[in-house]
């Protein structure tokens, strides 16, 4: 006779046989949503392109996302098929051999909230699925007034041309969902739904502000962020003209699942990297105007240099010379602001401003007090904080006297150039170095241009007891003109710490220059 606790256990058995699904996945969204919502062990079968998590690799495949074998899903006896509605006559051709399907819609935000909850009612996970579902619109929420009111375009693929054949997402998609909820736009009016096909004529017509680009195999594909953004720049918009082309190269940026938040995340990035520069748009029209800019973290915010300039990216556009700017490059990018250098002539920069644009002139090669005035000049025009302009000026006195000069007379000479020339005391370097208890001959009052014999001479006549000489390590270690001073220690420092009047810059020159007291 069975015992009440035999029957129990037969009892709970059958219960839970019955409880647990045979499920195959027929989209990577699918299976990621049944994953996370602790479904592993139900799900049987999926496609080939269920590839996250880890485990979904090593799953039983039925086929593609659009070619899913009927053969291979009868064979693994399942006792419900999920899929989406591109799968519809599959789902007929199933329920006719008596197998349970369920379709489910991720196309808007809205149904894939919908679809998790559905699932989670499924795999008896309702309380996963609310939390999965809060995650996704606390995610959302964040994104609000990030900025504002602008157009924006995701791209999706691979496009190294834009000939033809530009997909992207239309506005009955979770992207168009997501641009809403942020504030701003799609920069894509249309009524084509899903995924419609562009040329560079119709996105010049759109005008994007920010430009995305979901390009989740250009690793594998074995393409370089400039492949897939240089022809961008061709284009005579506004997401050009500032720089603001950005990638997205994850995989889960195309998966409508749970992992939306992931990818939400990277668009809040995005929109915040966009707002620190909206409004302050840049040409730096001297390379130590970029480093400046640098110090504020706003080198990101250069939308254009003059021709120098090596310390932003290559196919950044190039606006001239420092001393002649190029007006109609200018014009063409038509920034915010103009920083340009006291080279640049007061005529002939009135000339070259576009309208709308505000010109500044910085100064900051005569002394340490022209660089602090100048950090002073970025920051109110920009309305930026002060603080790391105090810190810098505490830390550079502070590294200037921990210094020991040894009282020494020297000469600070660049010479790697066809010309010999110095820095007297009424330069940045000359205040830098008298700052550190170097002494600088009176007569050596700006930069001063030597020939060979004259250089001997005023060495001896000045008593200069070593010097420093500049010259960028980037290329060699030591001056040949230098070199013929055999008769005078020379002591060597990088050019790129000391060739800039910038913050950053100089800082790094001083702790070089502290590395070096050995030397003389």
């Amino acid at each position: 006779m069975m015992g009440k606790k035999t029957l129990l256990f037969l009892v709970l058995f059958v219960l839970n046989v019955s409880a647990t699904e045979r499920i195959i996945a027929l989209s990577p969204s699918i299976n990621e949503i049944i994953f996370s919502l602790g479904g592993a062990n139900q799900i049987v079968g999926n496609t080939e392109y269920c590839t996250y998590p880890e485990a979904s690799k090593h799953v039983e495949k039925v086929g593609g996302y659009f070619s899913p074998s009927l053969e291979k899903i009868v064979a693994l006896h399942p006792t419900l098929v999920i899929m989406q509605q591109n799968n519809y006559k599959l789902s007929q051709k199933l329920q006719q051999l008596d197998i349970a399907t369920k379709i489910v819609k991720i196309d808007t935000l809205q149904n894939i909230k919908h679809s998790i909850l559905e699932i989670g009612t499924i795999l008896h996970q309702e309380q996963k699925a609310h939390e999965l579902i809060l995650d996704i619109e606390g995610t959302l929420q964040s994104l609000k007034n990030i900025t504002t009111n602008k157009k924006v375009l995701f791209v999706i693929g691979h496009n190294t041309s834009l000939a033809s054949r530009v997909f992207v997402a239309g506005q009955n998609l979770y992207f168009d969902d997501i641009i809403n909820a942020s504030g701003n736009t799609n920069a894509l009016q249309s009524s084509r739904k899903g995924q419609p096909v562009l040329n560079a004529e119709n996105i010049i017509a759109t005008n994007p502000d920010i430009i995305i680009l979901l390009a989740h195999s250009m690793k594998e594909k074995h393409l370089t962020r400039d492949d897939l953004i240089n022809p961008w720049h061709e284009l005579p918009i506004n997401a050009s003209r500032t720089n603001s082309i950005y990638i997205i190269d994850k995989k889960y940026a195309g998966i409508p699942s749970n992992r939306l938040v992931y990818f939400m995340n990277d668009f809040k990035n995005i929109l915040q990297d966009f707002a620190a520069c909206d409004g302050k748009h840049i040409v730096s029209q001297s390379p130590y105007i970029t480093h400046t800019l640098e110090f504020f973290d706003l080198k990101k915010c250069v939308i254009g240099a003059s021709v120098y300039d090596d310390l932003v990216e290559k196919n950044l556009p190039r606006t001239g010379k420092v001393i002649d700017p190029d007006k109609l490059a200018l014009e063409k990018l038509r920034p915010d602001f103009l920083f340009t250098s006291d080279w640049t002539k007061p005529k002939m920069l009135q000339e070259i401003t576009p309208k709308g644009t505000y010109a500044v002139t910085l100064h900051g090669f005569n002394s340490m007090q022209e660089i602090e005035n100048n950090l002073y000049t970025i920051a109110n025009t920009l309305h930026l904080n002060k603080e790391k302009i105090e810190s810098f000026k505490n830390e550079y006195k502070q590294l200037s006297q921990q210094i020991d000069s040894k009282n020494k007379r020297v000469l600070l000479l660049s010479a790697c150039s066809k010309e010999i020339y110095s820095y007297g005391q009424n330069t940045y370097l000359g205040d830098l170095f008298s700052k550190a208890g170097f002494i600088i001959p009176d007569n050596a009052k700006n930069v001063k241009h030597f020939k060979l014999d004259e250089l001997n001479e005023f060495i001896q006549k000045e008593k200069i007891d070593f010097i420093f000489g500049f010259v960028p390590y980037s290329k060699a270690t030591t001056c040949y003109v230098l070199e013929t001073q055999k008769n005078l220690p020379i002591v060597y420092l990088d050019a790129d710490n000391f060739m800039h009047p910038a913050p950053t810059t100089l800082l790094k020159g001083l702790q070089e220059l502290k590395s070096k007291e050995s030397e003389w």
